[in-house]
């Protein structure tokens, strides 16, 4: 039920909450079919829920895509209504047909609560769902740091891969980078997140701070000792990156930390080169392009 992308797996699982009626007291002889008791956790009809337990209702009953109402409930953050799942047996390692959990569909969405919940009920915290995605890289791609935390005490493996879009062994420490989410990335670094790791392309988390602009990660990565001259299998660099976009603090920091502008790419081009073609009008004449001007030479 996750989406397949990765840049919206967090923001497209089924946003839309359609309220359904509570299964009152003229039902009360008859226990609801499966996609009635999954809209009444959908819709977080906690008494509902409550009253169709009692009457025999599917605790594990899911949607055609085998998304449970377990998970439908932790992806909207009925925590009520989780609660009352996990006491009558629902299954709490359950997957879809693309093997998301409700540990995932929570984490997603930040809802700490409920991931506490589902971690005492002994949810699989590395659970892979599509791809290889697991819970925590879900939760960093996303910035839920709280929810990074929770599943790192619950030993999330913190170097798990997975392959997502064009870009294989993305890591959760890439995934937040890439985001901007600077808290999680400080949080997976204490963890003992592997700052070098390199996607089936080769590029790494500096590579990705440093592409899309985030200084304070670029200076976290830094500071945990990531390599600022590693070259992906294209010989692309954090520099390169930097230059390309035009990102001027960002090439300051990372000429602090040694890098080597005289690095070419597969192409034959430098860091320079890039700059000089970048679409950024205020690095044109800048202080930092001067700089790279000078350790060109």
């Amino acid at each position: 039920m996750l989406n397949r992308r990765m840049l919206i797996i967090v923001s497209v699982m089924l946003l839309a909450v359609t309220a359904v009626p509570s299964f009152g007291a003229s039902a009360k002889r008859k226990a609801p079919n499966d996609s009635q008791f999954v809209d009444m956790c959908k819709a977080g009809d906690t008494q509902g829920v409550i009253e169709a337990i009692k009457l025999g209702a599917n605790v594990n009953a899911g949607n055609e895509e085998g998304y449970t109402a377990l998970m439908f409930a932790a992806m909207n953050g009925h925590a009520e209504i989780v609660k009352t799942l996990l006491q009558a047996k629902a299954n709490v390692n359950a997957q879809d047909k693309e093997g998301a959990t409700a540990l995932m569909a929570a984490s997603a969405f930040g809802h700490t609560e409920i991931v506490k919940l589902l971690l005492n009920a002994k949810a699989n915290v590395n659970a892979k769902g599509y791809g290889g995605l697991t819970a925590l890289i879900i939760a960093a791609m996303a910035g839920n740091t709280e929810t990074v935390k929770l599943l790192l005490r619950a030993k999330a493996d913190v170097n798990a891969k997975c392959n997502v879009d064009n870009s294989t062994n993305m890591t959760a420490l890439m995934a937040a980078a890439m985001a901007g989410n600077t808290e999680t990335v400080t949080a997976l670094i204490n963890a003992g997140a592997n700052v070098n790791a390199k996607t089936g392309e080769g590029g790494t988390a500096l590579m990705m701070a440093s592409t899309f602009g985030h200084t304070e990660i670029v200076k976290a990565l830094l500071k945990a000792k990531a390599d600022v001259n590693d070259q992906s299998y294209t010989g692309v660099t954090a520099l390169i990156q930097a230059s390309a976009y035009g990102s001027t603090e960002i090439i300051d920091v990372l000429i602090d930390a040694g890098a080597n502008a005289k690095l070419r790419d597969a192409t034959g081009n430098t860091a320079l080169d890039y700059a000089r073609l970048s679409l950024n009008p205020a690095f044109k004449g800048s202080p930092a392009l001067k700089r790279l001007e000078q350790i060109s030479r």
